[in-house]
């Protein structure tokens, strides 16, 4: 692995591009003769010298950046030394380990930090007994399951980024059972002090939905898959006994067979979905070492219905909204077929796992109901029975591709779980709630493809 992250000095700014075709490196370290390390060059220099008119066959030695940050081998022998500096860094990817006399070693990616740890970085004795941690417990889901939670009396610890503002919280802040922290999921000395004392934990913490993890391939990268994985280790290592991972039924794709279910062969057409496989394949590689440690997978449907933080880019809560604000539905194909759950039965089905005192590690659920699977045009028609006078309008040319049937028997014999809300249900709250409150359903705040859109327009501009 060494060799592919080094040049020497005599490279040129192509042999850094060849090197840096890989998919997840984004790094070369350029080397003298002794080894020794002089700079880098990574894929984000690569475009802006492109985009300054620099020939590639210019010396990577004359413009690579030599302000590496790197660590003494050394340093990696302390949990609390490594931790200090990383956070210090403010960068998770690949990193130099040197000797002392400067030469390379090694190459490691932050992640590689925890997964290699063989030490149990915390002391689990300390854990309270009904305490969760919900990562990104402010979002669609999130909000919701935490509101679920503590009315049944549970210990909730939300740790999220407040990307969508703190409204969806407000009202749970004087909770004497609730807490939460404004990190960002990424920096794991962040993570430390926050997840050493809880038993549970529900990682909802992810670039959601197809359109807005495409705007930033390489942060949807970060976010979720390489800070899922380190997540998951810190958990493990922290003795935290469940781990659920919100993964979808998108890892299906585009399925012949009439049905799928948690057996049937994945078929992603999407990059959202691969995301999701890469995870589930690192947990279920986790929960083979039979500790403490239980990751659990749950494949949701696609979700509908009000949230304490409202989405309207969701096809049930779109075509809803449209009709109501708008008076007229879009329809983009319609019969592909989608498996629905109501987000206030995904927290259900959350919690039920939760209280569950078998083992469960490295099972996999599909959440939500056989009588749930519905096609597009099919939904129309649900939304036609509340709003009558619409417009529809179809689009066959523009359409998603995606089309899955699912069966969910597996959790319903296994656990007796099944939802307790129909699309009529979901459809019914969200017009009412439209009616009682004058929002603009276009705003940023309500769609994740926006918010998303706007983040890297803001980070652009700095």
């Amino acid at each position: 692995m060494l060799k592919e992250f080094i040049l020497n000095d005599t490279a040129s700014l192509q042999d850094c591009v060849s090197n840096i075709m890989d998919p997840v490196r984004d790094i070369v370290f350029i080397v003298d003769s002794s080894n020794r390390l002089l700079g880098c060059v990574a894929e984000s220099d690569i475009r802006r010298l492109i985009l300054s008119n620099v020939p590639l066959n210019s010396r990577a030695v004359d413009h690579m950046n030599k302000n590496v940050k790197f660590f003494y081998a050394d340093e990696l022998e302390s949990t609390d030394e490594w931790v200090k500096k990383l956070s210090n860094f403010k960068y998770y990817g690949y990193y130099p380990v040197l000797n002392k006399d400067r030469t390379l070693k090694r190459v490691i990616h932050y992640s590689d930090l925890i997964t290699d740890s063989t030490k149990v970085i915390f002391d689990p004795s300390s854990s309270q007994a009904d305490k969760i941690l919900i990562a990104g417990g402010a979002g669609y889901i999130g909000s919701v399951l935490t509101e679920y939670l503590l009315n049944r009396n549970y210990q909730v610890v939300v740790m999220d980024r407040f990307l969508y503002g703190r409204q969806s919280i407000q009202s749970f802040i004087s909770h004497p059972k609730f807490s939460f922290y404004e990190y960002d999921i990424r920096n794991i000395s962040n993570v430390i002090p926050v997840i050493k004392d809880v038993r549970d934990v529900v990682y909802l913490a992810e670039i959601v939905g197809d359109p807005a993890v495409n705007v930033s391939p390489r942060t949807t990268l970060e976010t979720n898959y390489l800070s899922v994985l380190t997540f998951a280790n810190l958990a493990k290592y922290a003795g935290i006994k469940k781990f659920i991972y919100a993964s979808s039924c998108s890892v299906y794709g585009k399925s012949d067979k009439e049905t799928v279910n948690e057996l049937s062969n994945l078929n992603p057409i999407s990059l959202y979905a691969k995301m999701k496989i890469l995870c589930e394949n690192a947990l279920l590689d986790l929960s083979r070492h039979r500790e403490i440690f239980q990751p659990i997978i749950l494949r949701l449907s696609t979700v509908f219905g009000l949230s304490l933080r409202p989405r309207f880019d969701l096809i049930i809560n779109k075509m809803t909204a449209d009709a109501a604000q708008k008076g007229e539905i879009s329809i983009y194909g319609g019969t592909q077929y989608r498996p629905f759950v109501h987000v206030h039965d995904v927290a259900r089905a959350i919690e039920l796992l939760l209280r569950q005192s078998g083992d469960l590690s490295g099972q996999i659920y599909n959440i939500g109901s056989d009588a749930l699977n519905f096609s597009i045009e099919e939904i129309a028609q649900l939304v036609l029975k509340h709003f009558p006078s619409i417009k529809v309008n179809h689009d066959k040319t523009n359409r998603d591709e995606r089309s899955y049937v699912v069966d969910f028997s597996k959790i319903k014999q296994t656990l007796g779980y099944e939802p307790s809300l129909s699309i009529d249900d979901g459809i019914f709250e969200l017009k009412k709630f439209l009616a009682r409150n004058h929002i603009q359903i276009e705003d940023p705040r309500y769609s994740n493809l926006k918010t998303m859109q706007n983040q890297m327009a803001l980070q652009a501009s700095k």
